[in-house]
């Protein structure tokens, strides 16, 4: 039994033992290595108090000491650039630190927080990257929205974060975009598509069958 998160065998498409059992709904999931950092509605994930937001060690699950306190009420995307992580969602509250609406800058090597940016609106994905994938036979589309003229560059990863096939790597003009990768030669299981704009990137886990 798995709750709100999982991890499968990109080979078997069967469940692993890695299992961080979270409350609530986890709404979005970032690879950066060796560590995950999840975001949600959830109150605790892994055995250990998280408000919202977590960072998981990719092999074992385990919850990080790493740790942003009092984010109400809910993260609904996640974007890393450098050691900054930028997430939006609903909330206003960090840290005790108030004044924040719907999206905020935290660093990954402490729990301060950076900056902040106001916002009266609900913020479903930051705009650096959005990204979402839809299936067609044996083709993903990428749909994407960029801001400014930029060079993207989009990958095909697998569940260990090893790059597969490289679909794209050009400059695009601002607005939205829709890239179709041809997935005929790849294995049943988890994936992950990741997307980058000059420093920014944002990764969208996707599952074979």
């Amino acid at each position: 039994q798995r709750k709100f998160i999982a991890a499968v065998d990109n080979k078997t498409g069967e469940v692993t033992d890695w299992n961080p059992d979270a409350d609530d709904p986890v709404n979005t999931i970032l690879s950066n290595g060796k560590t995950l950092y999840v975001g949600g509605s959830f109150d605790s994930i892994g055995g250990q108090n998280r408000e919202s937001l977590a960072a998981l060690d990719s092999a074992n699950g385990k919850v990080t000491n790493w740790s942003p306190h009092n984010i109400f009420c809910c993260i609904e995307s996640i974007v890393l650039s450098g050691t900054k992580l930028y997430i939006g969602g609903r909330f206003d509250n960090i840290n005790q630190c108030f004044g924040f609406s719907n999206y905020a800058i935290l660093d990954i090597n402490d729990t301060l927080v950076s900056t902040s940016q106001k916002n009266s609106r609900k913020i479903n994905s930051t705009k650096l990257c959005n990204i979402k994938v839809t299936k067609y036979s044996n083709k993903l589309n990428i749909h994407f929205n960029n801001e400014v003229q930029s060079p993207i560059i989009l990958a095909l990863h697998d569940i260990q974060g090893k790059k597969l096939q490289t679909f794209h790597d050009r400059t695009l003009l601002p607005g939205a975009h829709v890239i179709p990768i041809d997935i005929s030669r790849f294995a049943k299981g988890c994936y992950y598509v990741v997307l980058k704009a000059q420093r920014f990137q944002a990764v969208q886990r996707v599952v074979l069958w």
